[in-house]
């Protein structure tokens, strides 16, 4: 089982920009999404992210990784099933292993709450 000094749940923006601050001072990260980028690719127009100058979510995503990952973090695409607290840390089980932190850094992302309504899903 890896141990790391810091997990972090999700590869939004928020989970890649952790990542980031928690690699370059050499702590050891790793980042568990099932995804990169969350909602950032359904962006196909970004305007207004600082540093970014007309690019698309995906992109942006993809370049808050490549940063990361030359901090020397570590990346793993798979889904986080279960966190449990014990002495001195965390156990993160994933649907194909199992990982242990020292802390843990919930940036999951948002999902819709979907109303129910007519045609919902297009808008």
């Amino acid at each position: 089982m890896q141990e790391f000094e810091i997990v972090i749940v999700g590869a939004g923006p928020a989970g890649l920009s952790a990542g980031i601050y928690v690699a370059r001072q050499n702590v050891s990260c790793l980042i568990i999404s099932k995804d990169l980028g969350g909602q950032m690719n359904l962006i196909p127009r970004l305007e207004n992210y600082p540093g970014a100058i007309m690019t698309s979510g995906q992109i942006l995503a993809k370049t808050l990784e490549t940063q990361y990952l030359s901090f020397k973090g570590e990346i793993v695409y798979d889904t986080v099933e279960k966190i449990d607290e014990f002495e001195g840390g965390f156990k993160i089980k994933t649907t194909r292993t199992e990982y242990r932190a020292k802390s843990v850094v919930l940036a999951p992302g948002k999902v819709p709450n979907m109303l129910g309504l007519e045609n919902e899903s297009d808008y």
